[in-house]
């Protein structure tokens, strides 16, 4: 299953006033998106007490980066349907991911109550009782990540992965939590293991870059609150072979780069860091340096408003050794011609 699906990014400020940009996952290229809206909302109107269209219309919402209106959409969905498992489980998680995580746990609960209340007729494992428990366990998850109780949401992931191995979603969410730790070694694992399966999947690769840079940087140190099993024999093993082994987290990370580039060259994420990437080697005058410069204009026309865009700006022109004309607004310079 290789996920090569349109992406776009969506700005989101939390309530803590951090702003951060998601890359959401689509199933497909978006059209006609305006006319949608106005459709699906005049029926909704007429229809209130429906729910089908409803939920079009907050599917709608979400992939436009609507996302205050989506949820409030969901909600009424989810009034009308409760037994809507994966209603719950989305809006949940674009919740969690707005910073409202306290409202994100009350529906990642009611969720997991409806999933540990299913039966089935089989008292073996079948495939349908694997997936039952898989669900259970990422849900669980994805509830003590919310808690930042992450020893917790490790083992509740790792055991997803046991009861579905194939399903990259539990390898994802395991190998995340194991890089927002610092175990970026065990990170790797958990993306490769997607690799290995979705040998296309670009969630995988631009996830097993970052854990590869990670590495590269020396960054492989716990939390010094967090005392794992184990854990700190593997870290100071990775931290005394570091100074041997940078250069070959930094080659392995150029290969996966490169190989995300074939795939999404315009993918957000990809020109992000590959501008990082450029600019790290001084790819910045001459030839490669207008060429640097296209592919930050192109980030920008994707993102005019993304402050990693504007910080790569900054990057791009420190590196030139012009650090003045980073202040120049992106617009400015995604017009200048050199």
């Amino acid at each position: 299953m290789s996920r090569k699906t349109f992406m776009r990014l969506v700005n989101l400020s939390q309530p803590s006033g951090i702003e951060i940009n998601i890359n959401l996952v689509l199933a497909e290229k978006p059209v006609r998106e305006e006319q949608k809206l106005k459709t699906l909302t005049k029926y909704v109107q007429r229809y209130p007490s429906g729910w089908k269209k409803r939920l079009e219309l907050a599917d709608l919402l979400y992939g436009m980066g609507k996302w205050l209106k989506a949820v409030e959409e969901y909600r009424q969905v989810i009034e009308r349907q409760s037994q809507l498992i994966p209603v719950q489980l989305k809006l949940g998680k674009i919740l969690q991911l707005m910073g409202r995580e306290k409202e994100a746990i009350e529906l990642y609960e009611t969720s997991l109550s409806l999933v540990s209340s299913l039966q089935f007729s089989s008292p073996a494992l079948s495939n349908n009782t694997q997936s039952n428990m898989a669900t259970q366990s990422h849900i669980i998850g994805l509830i003590e990540v919310c808690r930042h109780n992450f020893p917790k949401a490790l083992k509740a992931f790792s055991s997803a992965t046991t009861f579905e191995p194939d399903n990259p979603s539990h390898w994802l969410a395991l190998g995340q939590v194991q890089r927002s730790i610092g175990n970026n070694i065990d990170a790797l694992k958990a993306f490769e293991a997607i690799l290995s399966r979705y040998p296309d999947d670009i969630i995988a690769l631009i996830n097993i870059y970052d854990a590869l840079l990670a590495l590269g940087n020396g960054n492989t140190q716990l939390p010094s609150n967090l005392n794992f099993l184990n854990q700190e024999k593997r870290q100071k093993e990775a931290r005394k072979n570091l100074d041997s082994i940078d250069n070959v987290w930094y080659d392995q990370a150029k290969k996966i780069l490169n190989q995300a580039i074939v795939l999404a060259p315009d993918n957000y994420q990809v020109l992000k860091r590959q501008i990082e990437y450029r600019c790290r080697i001084k790819l910045v005058s001459g030839t490669e340096g207008k060429k640097t410069k296209q592919l930050l204009n192109t980030l920008l026309k994707l993102a005019p408003n993304s402050t990693a865009a504007n910080e790569l700006i900054n990057y791009y022109y420190q590196v030139r050794g012009e650090r003045e004309k980073g202040l120049l607004s992106p617009k400015i310079i995604s017009s200048k011609k050199k």
